[in-house]
Order: structure tokens, then C-alpha cells, then sequence
């Protein structure tokens, strides 16, 4: 990797301050990525935990608190990292292809590895994934991730963001209960998330939008008066499709501009394999699947 894109773009030691409420949920979910094996390969996670000091915070470069503030301090390793946008707009066009693809490959990979330990990241998008100096991507940010068995604490699931074109519509749901202090889903509430869904997905140009629209409203109607923990407890079975969902639509927005070529087009089909409404039909097995679609590409016809 070239020097220049790190003399640029280092990334310098910066505290992160979470409250103590996030502070055990992210202490499990980072114990248990430690017990991957080389996990230093495939992930960005803390190095240590202190409570603040108040006296202390005088050389920090944190957010405006007061003496009564009650939080933690994690503190990350000091290593030479980048965005992963910010690298592949160093790439020539070629390069960023080439590399999209490998990335796509490790990222995959990562995402196994998470749900071979039951987490779910929730924030996969382009401000948590870090390149090295190795090339290696690194997932960041677990601030929101959620242990399987953790699942049914409502308080740790992200607030409700129709914008948020990266969770799945069942995650969308279980938002808005709980952004919305409902206990259930009424049929008029179902159909506004079907309509906010619709209007803030840029990736629908790539369905029959009536028969998307069919297909979201044929899975949410099962939910409709169903409690909180009766959809969490029906949705939690397909924990390990939801990263994916997320990895598969970033990746189809980056590879986007070549989904005339047919080398890509393969690859963006298979992942909106990954973006179905209804979790059923997403990819059962996406690693062993995606590895047996490389198999049988043709790379010497990228371009």
C-alpha cells in the first residue's frame, strides 16, 4: 500500500465515549470476538475500558460533559488504518474493482465468523469498515451489536430510520415498536412502513416494484397484532441473513456503475438473493454459496 495514502489519512488514537447503559452489552459482544481466532485480521474492537475521571479530561478531545456525566472511556490500539471508501478513491478504476471483489469475499468471511458467535452488527456500512496497511478490511464500530441471547432487550436495537437503507424490514419493524413505544403492529402501521420502506429504497429499480411491494406486505401481515416478543422470537431464526442484508446492499451500491457487465451482474444478482423481504428466501448459506458462484466465474473477463 502506498505510504501517501496513510500520510493523509492515519487514523490517530481517538477515545470513544459510550454510557454505561451500551457499556456491558459491547463488553460481551467484544469477548466473545476475541475468542475468534486471529480476530485481529478481520476486526477493529477496543483494547481496554476505564471509567472517566472528570479531573482527568483536560488533554481529551471529547465531547462537552459535566461532572455528573456517567460513562466510559474505550480506548482503541494505535494502528494505521483508513475508511474503506477513502481507500478505494485512490484506486484506479481496474484496481477498484478487482479489490471490491476480494473485499466482498473478506467480508463475507466476517460476517461468518460473526454468526458462527450468534452477533449481529446492525451497522454495516461504510464508516465501519477500515482498510490496513496489509489491505485487510477490518469491521468497526460495535456499539450497536446485539448477542443472539440478548435479543429480546428492546433497548439495545437501533431507533427507527426509515432512511436507514441498510437494515431489513423485520429490523425496521422491531425499530419502530420500539421508537414508537408500541407492544404490537397494527395494520396502519404496517402500511406506513411499507410505504416508507418503498420510497427510501434507491435499489428497487432492480425488482418489479409491484411485486416487491406484494412480497412486503404479504410477510409483515403475519406480524400484524402479534406482540413484540412473539415477532422477535419468530424474526430471530434468520439472525444470520440480517449483516448480510446489510453487506449485500452496500456492495450492490458500490458495484452499480458495472451492473451492465455481466461479470458483475452475477455477482449483484446473488446478493439481491440477500435483500428478499421476506428472510425465507434470502441465502440459507451465502459464504458457501458465493464461494461456489467465484468458482465458476470467468476473472480473465472482468472488464
Amino acid at each position: 500500500m502506498s505510504k501517501s495514502v496513510f500520510s493523509n489519512n492515519k487514523k490517530s488514537f481517538i477515545p470513544i465515549i459510550i454510557t454505561q447503559n451500551d457499556f456491558l452489552n459491547q463488553v460481551l459482544v467484544v469477548d466473545k470476538i476475541k475468542q475468534i481466532k486471529n480476530y485481529k485480521n478481520y476486526f477493529y474492537v477496543f483494547e481496554s475500558l476505564e471509567t472517566i475521571i472528570y479531573n482527568s479530561m483536560d488533554d481529551l478531545e471529547l465531547e462537552t460533559i459535566n461532572e455528573n456525566t456517567n460513562k466510559m472511556l474505550i480506548r482503541f490500539k494505535k494502528q494505521e488504518i483508513i475508511n474503506f471508501n477513502d481507500f478505494i478513491d485512490y484506486l484506479s478504476n481496474k484496481k477498484k474493482y478487482i479489490y471490491l471483489i476480494n473485499s466482498l469475499n473478506n467480508m463475507i468471511k466476517i460476517i461468518h465468523l460473526l454468526n458462527e458467535k450468534k452477533i449481529i452488527h446492525f451497522q454495516l456500512n461504510l464508516k465501519n469498515i477500515f482498510v490496513n496497511d496489509k489491505k485487510d478490511v477490518l469491521l468497526f464500530n460495535f456499539n450497536k451489536a446485539i448477542e443472539l441471547s440478548q435479543i429480546k432487550n428492546k433497548l439495545l436495537f437501533i431507533d427507527y430510520n426509515p432512511k436507514n437503507i441498510f437494515l431489513p424490514i423485520e429490523i425496521q419493524m422491531i425499530s419502530y415498536l420500539k421508537s414508537k413505544q408500541l407492544e404490537s403492529i397494527s395494520f396502519f402501521h404496517k402500511e406506513k412502513m411499507v410505504i416508507e420502506f418503498m420510497e427510501n429504497n434507491p435499489l428497487l429499480s432492480f425488482y418489479n416494484k409491484l411485486l416487491f411491494k406484494k412480497q412486503l406486505d404479504e410477510y409483515l401481515n403475519k406480524f400484524i397484532n402479534k406482540s413484540f416478543q412473539e415477532i422477535l422470537i419468530e424474526i430471530s431464526i434468520y439472525y444470520y441473513t440480517w449483516d448480510y442484508y446489510s453487506l449485500s446492499i452496500l456492495f450492490i451500491e458500490l458495484l452499480w456503475e458495472k451492473k451492465e457487465v455481466l461479470f458483475f451482474a452475477k455477482i449483484m444478482n446473488f446478493l439481491c438473493k440477500n435483500i428478499h423481504p421476506d428472510p425465507e428466501f434470502r441465502s440459507k448459506n451465502t459464504i458457501k454459496e458465493f464461494n461456489n458462484l467465484c468458482d465458476k466465474m470467468d476473472y480473465n473477463n472482468i472488464f
